[in-house]
């Protein structure tokens, strides 16, 4: 209750402040509004984007109009819970049912923008908080929040999603306090973990119970949880040696996403192997015994040329040789 106390207390100053200044900071541009020509009002609370950066300038400003006459202007505040700049917006009417449009004040570049976005005026309505603040931006923003990708370094097989919840399978013995975890989401979504923000590949996590993802849009109106659980399983049974192993036989990395790595579709079912890969003069080119399909014809870091190369995969007395078309 104390906080919600504070943060009611903090929108009514900051609303205030926003009342306080609408004439001050209507001089450039040239917005103005009267709030005692109106009987209704609303109040928003939200942050500025221009061009997907969020403003720290306390300088900018938002407006919103109703049918092309401005009804309310607000700058930003730096709120130090926070660490953001909010704009407090009162919005002015005498109609009860209306949409209101906004322009957004660049003054760095002392631009103008219109914002994509339309509200519906809400008598006495309250939209956005400091917390999950309303977005203005002067650009059309992503409104989805999902993973399209997950998966975790050195996994058994494939991620398996079921709704919102993850599911990845590790072998006998893994860690689960520090694995790295690899995604990919809808454009321009955030991930975060318990209040961090989270880098694909680059940060390491505590998975030995069940880990609860947040997704955010880019526009930051959506926001999904994802539930990742991790098992452990025993690996594959040595009986693998009757296994063919499922390689594609060409590739062709050209930079346009298919074809462009060197496949092997069912790794899940070997352990314990080593793969190697060489040109027709027997010159070593690459060499790991935990594949990842991420092969793109190169040999330290340089792209190879068109022609025929070998692959090596042996496990214990097992061993698989093939050959590999580059063509370009």
């Amino acid at each position: 209750m104390e906080k919600k106390a504070i943060l009611y207390f903090t929108v009514a100053l900051g609303l205030l402040w926003s009342i306080s200044l609408t004439k001050t900071f209507a001089q450039t541009p040239e917005w103005s509004v009267d709030p005692a020509q109106y009987s209704n009002s609303m109040a928003i609370v939200g942050i500025i984007k221009v061009d997907r950066v969020e403003s720290a300038d306390e300088q900018d400003r938002v407006a919103a109009f109703i049918n092309g006459q401005c009804r309310g202007i607000a700058p930003l505040i730096f709120e130090e819970d926070v660490n953001r700049y909010i704009a407090y917006l009162l919005v002015y009417a005498n109609e009860t049912n209306a949409q209101i449009s906004f322009k957004i004040y660049d003054a760095s570049a002392g631009l103008e923008f219109e914002v994509p976005n339309q509200q519906d005026f809400i008598v006495n309505g309250l939209v956005g908080d400091i917390e999950r603040p309303y977005l203005w931006s002067d650009i059309a923003l992503h409104q989805e929040a999902s993973f399209t990708k997950f998966s975790i370094n050195g996994q058994v097989g494939e991620t398996q999603i079921d709704g919102q919840t993850i599911t990845v399978n590790m072998p006998n013995g893994s860690d689960l306090t520090s694995l790295n975890a690899n995604f990919t989401t809808t454009p321009g979504a955030s991930v975060w973990v318990n209040g961090t923000r989270q880098q694909s590949g680059s940060m390491s996590n505590d998975f030995s119970e069940p880990l609860v993802y947040q997704i955010v849009s880019e526009d930051e109106r959506t926001q999904m949880e994802y539930t990742i659980e991790v098992n452990l399983v025993a690996p594959p049974l040595d009986g693998a040696v009757g296994i063919p192993l499922n390689a594609v036989n060409a590739i062709t990395p050209n930079g346009d996403g298919v074809n462009d790595n060197w496949i092997i579709r069912n790794l899940e079912s070997f352990n314990g192997y080593q793969l190697s890969i060489f040109d027709s003069s027997g010159r070593l080119l690459y060499q790991t015994n935990n594949y990842r399909n991420e092969w793109e014809g190169t040999y330290q870091g340089t792209p190879l040329g068109e022609g025929i190369y070998y692959y090596l995969f042996t496990r214990d007395s097992d061993t698989r040789k093939g050959i590999i078309s580059i063509i370009k």
